[in-house]
């Protein structure tokens, strides 16, 4: 009886187990059923709806973060409340996001470009392009090259002429920039070099000019001179005779004994003869490097120059004229004239 009891309850055990197993798989199949037709589905979408709002609030906090830099860019003061926003969102928004690294660059460039638009970086201005520096997540060589090439325009309005005055202020102006002394040399070393050779330029031709007015009243001063001494001649009732070396003829009295250069103008080039002109009562006398020798009567015309220090004599049956480079040219010529007057008049 004991065996009959054992076997029927190890049977029904088995049954039961047998029933378990068949549950479980049922409820398996239903379940997997079941997911597969609404719950899966339903959990993707989910997770899509997720990520899109995720995506949403990203770009909202991106564009309430830059928005709140470009009032800090244009204003220069964000009220506490705001900044305070600005610096959490600067914390959550990330820092590689595209929108944001485009974004603050554009907001970096526009800030540059407006402080130094009026020629003067103020402490004010260069406190605010801190802050966002401070901010902003992108590489600082960026930063360097677009305050290089703000810095670069502000050169370039210059148009080259940079003086003491507008050099100062290029200093004033990167140093307030943050641009490396460096890059500030060398930018402003050329237009440096420029100033001093258009200065050295003008120097060299203010020298020149005075020189040459110099030049024009020392001339004028000899001009003056040589007519007021050729009037003292003219007007002179009788001359006194000068001494020379040259052997004169005899009854041939010098009047008037001057160095000069006898020129000839020639088709290879002028020619000159140093020597002493001596004026008598007979001839007009070149004795040096070589000898002239002009009697008085054959003398037709005689001319002054007095800008280019020459005395024209013309000789009758001579084709050229004789010319003489002196230093008083109005002096001789008024010897000259007055001994042709007084041999006339002895005729």
């Amino acid at each position: 009886m004991a065996i009959v009891v054992a076997f029927v309850v190890g049977l029904l055990l088995l049954v039961i187990a047998a029933l378990v197993k068949l549950t479980v798989a049922v409820a398996t199949a239903v379940v997997a059923h079941i997911w597969e037709l609404a719950i899966a589905p339903g959990c993707v979408a989910l997770a899509v709806a997720t990520f899109a709002a995720l995506r949403v609030l990203a770009s909202r906090r991106v564009n309430e973060y830059l928005g709140l830099c470009r009032t800090l860019s244009e204003t220069g003061s964000l009220e506490a409340e705001k900044a305070n926003r600005l610096r959490a969102l600067a914390a959550k928004v990330a820092p590689t996001s595209p929108s944001r690294v485009a974004g603050e660059e554009h907001v970096y460039r526009d800030l540059v470009s407006r402080v130094i638009a009026d020629g003067i970086v103020d402490e004010h201005e260069r406190e605010v392009l801190q802050e966002l520096e401070h901010l902003f997540t992108y590489d600082p060589a960026l930063s360097e090259s677009i305050k290089e090439q703000a810095f670069l325009g502000l050169l370039t309005a210059l148009q080259g002429d940079l003086s003491e005055h507008a050099e100062q202020l290029a200093r004033h102006n990167a140093a307030a920039l943050g641009l490396s002394s460096a890059t500030v040399q060398a930018h402003l070393q050329p237009l440096i070099d420029h100033r001093e050779r258009v200065r050295s330029k003008q120097r060299a031709i203010e020298r020149a000019a005075a020189e040459q007015l110099r030049e024009q009243e020392r001339h004028q001063a000899e001009v003056a001179e040589d007519h007021e001494r050729a009037s003292r001649v003219l007007e002179l009732e009788q001359r006194p005779p000068v001494s020379t070396t040259l052997k004169l003829q005899k009854s041939e009295v010098p009047y008037y004994a001057v160095p000069a250069t006898e020129l000839k103008r020639l088709r290879k080039g002028d020619k000159r003869r140093q020597g002493q002109l001596i004026v008598t009562n007979r001839r007009v006398i070149h004795h040096g490097d070589g000898s002239v020798s002009v009697r008085l009567a054959k003398v037709v015309d005689a001319a002054a120059d007095t800008d280019h220090g020459l005395v024209q004599i013309v000789k009758d049956g001579r084709r050229t004229p004789y010319l003489f480079e002196v230093r008083r040219p109005q002096e001789t010529l008024a010897h000259l004239l007055r001994s042709l007057e007084e041999a006339e008049a002895a005729r």
